[in-house]
Protein backbone atom coordinates (compact mmCIF):
# COMPACT_ATOMS: atom_id res chain seq x y z
CA UNK A 1 0.00 0.00 0.00
CA UNK A 2 3.05 2.27 -0.03
CA UNK A 3 3.40 2.69 3.73
CA UNK A 4 6.86 2.95 5.29
CA UNK A 5 6.81 -0.34 7.24
CA UNK A 6 9.49 -2.03 9.31
CA UNK A 7 8.90 -5.59 10.52
CA UNK A 8 10.41 -5.94 13.99
CA UNK A 9 9.37 -9.51 14.83
CA UNK A 10 6.40 -11.23 16.44
CA UNK A 11 5.46 -9.82 19.89
CA UNK A 12 4.99 -13.34 21.27
CA UNK A 13 8.76 -13.79 21.10
CA UNK A 14 8.99 -11.39 24.05
CA UNK A 15 6.28 -13.13 26.10
CA UNK A 16 6.54 -16.86 25.39
CA UNK A 17 9.26 -17.46 27.96
CA UNK A 18 9.04 -19.78 31.00
CA UNK A 19 9.47 -18.02 34.35
CA UNK A 20 10.65 -21.12 36.22
CA UNK A 21 13.60 -23.42 35.61
CA UNK A 22 12.75 -26.94 34.49
CA UNK A 23 13.56 -28.38 37.90
CA UNK A 24 11.31 -25.80 39.57
CA UNK A 25 8.49 -26.68 37.18
CA UNK A 26 8.84 -30.42 37.82
CA UNK A 27 8.56 -29.72 41.54
CA UNK A 28 5.67 -27.27 41.25
CA UNK A 29 3.58 -29.58 39.06
CA UNK A 30 4.64 -32.75 40.94
CA UNK A 31 5.88 -34.45 37.79
CA UNK A 32 8.80 -36.84 37.30
CA UNK A 33 11.54 -35.76 34.92
CA UNK A 34 12.35 -39.36 33.92
CA UNK A 35 8.90 -40.14 32.47
CA UNK A 36 7.16 -38.66 29.40
CA UNK A 37 5.12 -35.50 30.03
CA UNK A 38 2.25 -34.80 27.64
CA UNK A 39 0.44 -31.48 27.67
CA UNK A 40 -3.25 -31.29 26.81
CA UNK A 41 -4.39 -27.96 25.36
CA UNK A 42 -7.96 -28.21 23.99
CA UNK A 43 -8.39 -24.44 23.65
CA UNK A 44 -9.69 -21.45 25.58
CA UNK A 45 -13.32 -21.44 24.43
CA UNK A 46 -16.13 -23.51 25.93
CA UNK A 47 -17.07 -24.96 22.51
CA UNK A 48 -13.47 -26.08 21.97
CA UNK A 49 -13.40 -27.77 25.38
CA UNK A 50 -16.67 -29.57 24.70
CA UNK A 51 -15.49 -30.68 21.26
CA UNK A 52 -11.85 -31.57 21.88
CA UNK A 53 -11.20 -32.38 25.54
CA UNK A 54 -13.26 -35.63 25.64
CA UNK A 55 -11.42 -36.87 22.54
CA UNK A 56 -8.05 -35.95 24.07
CA UNK A 57 -8.95 -37.77 27.29
CA UNK A 58 -10.01 -40.89 25.37
CA UNK A 59 -6.72 -40.82 23.46
CA UNK A 60 -4.94 -40.43 26.79
CA UNK A 61 -6.33 -43.78 27.97
CA UNK A 62 -4.83 -45.50 24.92
CA UNK A 63 -1.50 -43.73 25.44
CA UNK A 64 -1.46 -44.68 29.13
CA UNK A 65 -2.05 -48.33 28.23
CA UNK A 66 0.91 -48.33 25.83
CA UNK A 67 3.19 -46.07 27.88
CA UNK A 68 2.14 -46.63 31.52
CA UNK A 69 4.65 -44.09 32.92
CA UNK A 70 3.28 -41.23 30.80
CA UNK A 71 2.18 -38.11 32.69
CA UNK A 72 -0.48 -35.62 31.63
CA UNK A 73 -0.88 -31.94 32.41
CA UNK A 74 -3.78 -29.67 31.49
CA UNK A 75 -3.56 -25.86 31.68
CA UNK A 76 -7.02 -24.28 32.02
CA UNK A 77 -7.81 -20.82 30.64
CA UNK A 78 -9.56 -18.29 32.88
CA UNK A 79 -12.44 -18.30 30.36
CA UNK A 80 -13.35 -21.90 31.28
CA UNK A 81 -15.43 -22.65 34.43
CA UNK A 82 -13.57 -24.86 36.92
CA UNK A 83 -16.62 -27.07 37.45
CA UNK A 84 -16.72 -27.87 33.76
CA UNK A 85 -13.13 -29.12 33.77
CA UNK A 86 -13.66 -31.07 37.02
CA UNK A 87 -16.57 -32.95 35.45
CA UNK A 88 -14.50 -33.92 32.43
CA UNK A 89 -11.42 -35.12 34.32
CA UNK A 90 -13.13 -36.71 37.33
CA UNK A 91 -12.40 -40.25 36.02
CA UNK A 92 -8.74 -39.30 35.42
CA UNK A 93 -7.09 -38.48 38.76
CA UNK A 94 -3.62 -38.66 37.20
CA UNK A 95 -4.22 -35.54 35.06
CA UNK A 96 -2.49 -32.51 36.59
CA UNK A 97 -4.68 -29.42 36.18
CA UNK A 98 -2.87 -26.09 36.30
CA UNK A 99 -3.69 -22.45 35.73
CA UNK A 100 -3.05 -21.06 32.25
CA UNK A 101 -0.66 -18.50 33.77
CA UNK A 102 1.78 -21.43 34.09
CA UNK A 103 1.42 -22.51 30.47
CA UNK A 104 4.96 -21.52 29.41
CA UNK A 105 6.44 -23.38 32.38
CA UNK A 106 4.36 -26.39 31.37
CA UNK A 107 5.48 -26.16 27.75
CA UNK A 108 9.15 -26.03 28.76
CA UNK A 109 9.02 -29.44 30.47
CA UNK A 110 6.57 -31.24 28.16
CA UNK A 111 7.94 -33.84 25.77
CA UNK A 112 4.92 -33.32 23.55
CA UNK A 113 1.71 -31.27 23.53
CA UNK A 114 -1.63 -32.26 22.00
CA UNK A 115 -3.21 -28.91 21.24
CA UNK A 116 -5.96 -27.08 19.42
CA UNK A 117 -4.96 -25.09 16.38
CA UNK A 118 -4.38 -21.43 17.23
CA UNK A 119 -1.94 -18.96 18.75
CA UNK A 120 -0.71 -21.58 21.24
CA UNK A 121 1.00 -23.39 18.36
CA UNK A 122 3.28 -20.38 17.90
CA UNK A 123 3.94 -20.18 21.64
CA UNK A 124 4.97 -23.84 21.65
CA UNK A 125 7.10 -23.19 18.57
CA UNK A 126 8.99 -20.36 20.28
CA UNK A 127 9.63 -22.51 23.37
CA UNK A 128 10.66 -25.43 21.15
CA UNK A 129 8.15 -28.02 22.33
CA UNK A 130 6.96 -30.62 19.79
CA UNK A 131 3.22 -30.83 19.24
CA UNK A 132 0.32 -32.56 17.54
CA UNK A 133 -2.34 -30.11 16.36
CA UNK A 134 -6.04 -30.99 16.27
CA UNK A 135 -9.14 -29.03 15.40
CA UNK A 136 -12.81 -29.80 14.87
CA UNK A 137 -15.77 -27.52 14.16
CA UNK A 138 -19.33 -28.11 12.99
CA UNK A 139 -19.70 -29.27 9.38
CA UNK A 140 -21.40 -26.00 8.35
CA UNK A 141 -18.65 -23.90 9.95
CA UNK A 142 -16.02 -26.03 8.20
CA UNK A 143 -17.64 -25.58 4.79
CA UNK A 144 -17.93 -21.80 5.29
CA UNK A 145 -14.30 -21.46 6.45
CA UNK A 146 -13.02 -23.69 3.65
CA UNK A 147 -14.73 -21.45 1.07
CA UNK A 148 -13.03 -18.34 2.53
CA UNK A 149 -9.49 -19.68 2.82
CA UNK A 150 -6.86 -19.27 0.11
CA UNK A 151 -6.78 -22.71 -1.63
CA UNK A 152 -2.96 -22.57 -1.70
CA UNK A 153 -2.92 -22.78 2.13
CA UNK A 154 -3.18 -26.47 2.91
CA UNK A 155 -2.69 -26.29 6.67
CA UNK A 156 -4.38 -24.54 9.60
CA UNK A 157 -1.29 -24.86 11.78
CA UNK A 158 0.76 -21.67 12.02
CA UNK A 159 4.25 -23.27 12.18
CA UNK A 160 3.37 -25.39 9.13
CA UNK A 161 2.16 -22.33 7.21
CA UNK A 162 5.32 -20.37 8.08
CA UNK A 163 7.59 -23.32 7.26
CA UNK A 164 5.79 -23.99 3.99
CA UNK A 165 5.65 -27.70 4.83
CA UNK A 166 4.05 -30.04 7.36
CA UNK A 167 6.61 -30.13 10.16
CA UNK A 168 3.89 -30.63 12.80
CA UNK A 169 1.34 -33.50 12.60
CA UNK A 170 -2.14 -32.10 12.06
CA UNK A 171 -5.54 -33.78 12.46
CA UNK A 172 -8.68 -31.98 11.34
CA UNK A 173 -12.42 -32.69 11.43
CA UNK A 174 -13.24 -36.42 11.07
CA UNK A 175 -9.57 -37.33 11.57
CA UNK A 176 -9.76 -36.00 15.15
CA UNK A 177 -10.41 -39.33 16.86
CA UNK A 178 -8.69 -40.91 19.90
CA UNK A 179 -6.97 -43.68 17.93
CA UNK A 180 -5.33 -41.25 15.50
CA UNK A 181 -4.10 -38.93 18.26
CA UNK A 182 -2.83 -41.83 20.36
CA UNK A 183 -1.09 -43.51 17.43
CA UNK A 184 0.91 -40.40 16.52
CA UNK A 185 1.71 -39.63 20.19
CA UNK A 186 2.97 -43.14 20.89
CA UNK A 187 5.04 -43.17 17.68
CA UNK A 188 6.69 -39.84 18.50
CA UNK A 189 7.42 -40.72 22.12
CA UNK A 190 8.92 -44.06 21.12
CA UNK A 191 11.06 -42.43 18.41
CA UNK A 192 13.05 -39.61 20.04
CA UNK A 193 14.74 -38.80 16.73
CA UNK A 194 11.34 -37.74 15.32
CA UNK A 195 10.77 -35.43 18.28
CA UNK A 196 14.24 -33.98 17.86
CA UNK A 197 13.65 -33.36 14.14
CA UNK A 198 10.47 -31.46 14.96
CA UNK A 199 12.33 -29.38 17.57
CA UNK A 200 14.92 -28.41 14.95
CA UNK A 201 12.19 -27.56 12.43
CA UNK A 202 10.40 -25.41 15.05
CA UNK A 203 13.65 -23.59 15.77
CA UNK A 204 13.93 -22.71 12.07
CA UNK A 205 10.39 -21.32 12.16
CA UNK A 206 11.28 -19.26 15.23
CA UNK A 207 14.30 -17.86 13.39
CA UNK A 208 12.07 -16.86 10.48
Amino acid sequence: AGANVHYVGHPLLDFAVPKLSKSESYTKFQLHDQFPIIGLMPGSRIKEIESLLPIMLDSMKIIKTNIPDSQFILPVACTIPNDMIKNFIKPYPYVRVIDSSDVYNMMSISNLIIMASGTATLESTFIGTPMIVVYKVSFISYIIMKSLVNPNIRSTTLPNIIAGENIVPELLQDKVVPNNIAEITIRLLKNPEELEKQRKDLYRVKEQ
